[in-house]
């Protein structure tokens, strides 16, 4: 995911294919690979798009709208081409974790791309069965599948779009409230949504579903109570944080979340590099079990799905890392 320098903008044009400061596809397709398994049109809810996966901040202070609005609506080459124009302004740091780990430098050659191609559509058209002759428009809208099962990657608009959905993805939304919750930007493999907007909130999710709600929190040491919700969680964790001197606010532990879960203590990435190798970001700071373990508080649930254990092991290795969870401000 690419960081930004201080939310700061640059107005400046994006760089062509022969300037300075600039990396080959190769190298490019391998900072991908690790950002978004190498899928130019991610969008998958957590506020980064396209295949290096910009903000929308980032992709507008390089001049990316000249292209698509977002980044995962415009094509491979465009969006290599304002990874270069941030490559320029911030170096291979802007992608901290797979920018190095790929060889990205400013100066690891020139890229070979043409950005006036037309962004691919994000989804493939629905197929439609072959018809003697046309159907009426309300008879081929009858003819689509009633319901789809979300997979790794989807979005309600791509969903919506894909199958031609009256109303896009805000009827998608409102049919699937039930299903889907709160935060329409954050679906999740195996739910079951409608496709029908006659039937609101007919069907329910699978397995995504069916997880277990948080536990209520336990009981701290002074007996202090809190509310079972993003609030409590937060404070408590920072009251067993203070116990084991782990420092942190509750501004930069809130932030970290809605950037990483949008406060779902059940979010799962399934599909960057961590999730290929078997141990997928868990929970509301999108944790890894490895981390987890090694970071893991005596007294918190050993569990990465736990809110509070989560935050406070977190914070324990944003900590040694970055010497605060106040540090971070992307990936980490």
């Amino acid at each position: 995911m690419v960081l930004t320098a201080g939310g700061a903008g640059v107005a400046a044009p994006l760089l062509t294919a022969g300037s300075a400061n600039a990396a080959p596809v190769a190298v490019w397709d391998e900072v991908a690979a690790c950002e978004s398994s190498g899928d130019w049109a991610a969008n998958t809810g957590n506020g980064y798009y396209g295949g290096l996966q910009f903000s929308q901040s980032s992709w507008e202070s390089v001049g990316g709208t000249e292209y698509a609005s977002r980044a995962d609506l415009a094509t491979k080459d465009q969006q290599i081409a304002a990874g270069e124009k941030l490559l320029a302004v911030q170096g291979p740091g802007a992608w901290p974790t797979c920018g190095p780990k790929a060889g990205l430098s400013r100066d690891s050659g020139a890229p070979d791309i043409d950005t006036a191609a037309q962004p691919k559509a994000a989804f493939p058209a629905k197929p439609k069965a072959a018809q003697p002759k046309a159907a009426p428009e309300a008879e081929r809208k009858r003819t689509g599948p009633e319901s789809y099962t979300v997979v790794s990657g989807d979005t309600l608009h791509r969903i919506a779009t894909a199958y031609d959905v009256d109303g896009g993805w805000k009827t998608v939304y409102e049919t699937n409230r039930e299903t889907v919750g709160d935060n329409p930007h954050l679906i999740f493999p195996g739910q079951e949504l409608s496709l029908d907007a006659s039937r609101p909130g007919a069907r329910h999710s699978g397995d995504a579903a069916q997880q277990a709600k948080p536990a209520a929190p336990a009981p701290s040491a002074s007996g202090k109570s809190y509310a079972n919700n993003l609030d409590g969680w937060i404070r408590e964790a920072l009251d067993i944080m203070k116990q084991h001197g782990i420092p942190g606010t509750y501004e930069g532990i809130h932030r970290n979340i809605i950037r990483e879960s949008s406060g779902n203590p059940n979010a799962i990435n399934n599909w960057d590099i961590n999730a290929q190798k078997g141990t997928p970001s868990i929970g509301l700071l999108q944790v890894i079990k490895p981390t987890f373990d090694a970071y893991h508080v005596p007294g918190t649930a050993n569990s990465q799905y736990d809110p509070v254990a989560n935050i406070v092991a977190a914070c324990n290795y944003a900590a040694d890392r970055y010497g605060s969870i106040d540090n971070v401000n992307g990936p980490y």
